[in-house]
């Protein structure tokens, strides 16, 4: 990008005004300019069409970041470059008109702002767009936007309220990672979810997800504050466990009607058939502690048990053939273990950081067990029922 900086000396005002009057001015965009006025600390974007895209700390008015107060783009203007605004951290006042209709990738990323108002206009909202606005309180998307994009909202601290409208129809990844949500309803044209939408959001305690949500990614809601969540009936497809160490959570049910998935009285979290165990509700402690996996299981998925730090004993019956990675992963309350002889797979990392285990039965044949999957914890083991006991080699063998 190219452009040209003058200054500009009012007629109207005093030889000593004119010093503090300068006005720095340039192109950014083929049709629009930019004025930077230091005295107010404004910087004005006018013309018509869309403006350029930049790099990080490559915008014309780079060298004023630090005086830039206040932000306007005027009528006639359609589109925020990428990286138009980012790194403007005194800019808390930001006016944007009606005719633009796209805002770039971290266009104002890090900038000061409490509120914002967006344009009716606005169709797009480009990847990490307003990321580390940490003053940011609350925000209306309007009505013409379709899907929020990775890391959109990210690490906007102070955010507590989103108003989503009935047009967007994907949460991205990492779209609200870190960020200061309370509660919040996604409306029935979101129909998915995409992995770390919500991740760390630890003051998010509800959400309401409306029939129409078809899949949740892994890792969607890790860390948030969590205490109970509804899956709506026709969501097809949970990918690993999305409410990983939500330590509050009490409660997984599915919604009547649902042909995919199914929960129990514990808040555990299953496919249709109850074959496969896809996640359990942390803060929920089971039956003081101890759980009895249903015999209709033969599968139990990744993560599935992870950092369920309540659990202190858990029955795996004969039957279950394959236990993923992950899955009683950070558990470390978990004092004995018996492996049915139905097992055949031990995932990688599958009783990784399980501290307080003492001691691992394995009944029948060896299973093929992954990498580290009982980590370098301290356990006597017997494998398998010849009670022949766990040895280095075996170790280094079989995880």
């Amino acid at each position: 990008v190219f452009y040209q900086e003058n200054v500009r000396i009012p007629e109207s005002v005093s030889a000593d005004a004119m010093m503090a009057s300068t006005v720095t001015n340039g192109s950014c965009g083929e049709n629009l300019t930019w004025e930077f006025i230091e005295t107010s600390g404004t910087l004005t974007i006018s013309g018509n069409g869309a403006m350029y895209d930049f790099e990080i700390d490559g915008t014309p008015w780079q060298e004023h970041k630090n005086g830039i107060s206040k932000i306007v783009v005027e009528e006639g203007v359609t589109t925020i470059g990428d990286c138009a605004f980012c790194g403007l951290e005194s800019a808390s006042d930001i006016q944007i008109a009606s005719s633009v209709e796209s805002i770039g990738y971290y266009a104002f990323c890090d900038c000061d702002m409490v509120a914002i108002e967006l344009p009716d206009s606005l169709i797009e909202l480009d990847e990490g767009a307003f990321i580390s606005c940490e003053k940011l309180e609350s925000i209306a998307i309007p009505s013409g936007v379709t899907s929020l994009p990775k890391s959109v909202f990210s690490y906007c601290y102070a955010l507590t309220t989103v108003d989503i409208p009935e047009t967007v129809t994907s949460i991205g990844e990492w779209a609200f990672s870190d960020s200061g949500l309370e509660n919040i309803t996604l409306p029935g044209s979101v129909t998915e979810i995409q992995k770390l939408a919500f991740n760390c959001c630890s003051n998010l305690t509800s959400i309401h997800l409306s029939e129409g949500l078809l899949s949740i990614a892994d890792c969607a809601f890790t860390g948030c504050g969590l205490t109970e969540v509804t899956i709506p009936a026709s969501v097809s497809s949970i990918t690993e466990n999305p409410f990983r160490t939500c330590r509050f959570l009490q409660r997984i049910e599915v919604a009547e009607g649902s042909e995919n998935f199914s929960s129990d009285s514990a808040g555990i979290l299953f496919n249709k058939d109850k074959t496969k165990l896809i996640c359990c509700s942390i803060g929920n402690d089971c039956d003081n502690g101890t759980y009895s996996i249903p015999q209709s299981v033969t599968e139990i998925g990744a993560y599935a048990f992870y950092d369920c730090w309540q659990l202190t004993s858990v029955t795996i019956p004969n039957g279950v053939t394959t236990i993923g990675e992950n899955a009683f992963r950070h558990s470390y309350n978990i004092a004995n273990l018996v492996i049915p002889e139905s097992v055949s797979v031990i995932g990688q990392a599958a009783f990784l950081e399980c501290h307080n285990m003492n001691t691992i039965t394995f009944v029948g044949n060896a299973p093929s067990i992954g990498k580290d999957a009982f980590g370098d914890i301290e356990v006597t083991a017997y494998y398998p029922v010849n009670n022949i006991t766990w040895t280095e080699s075996v170790r280094q063998n079989y995880g």
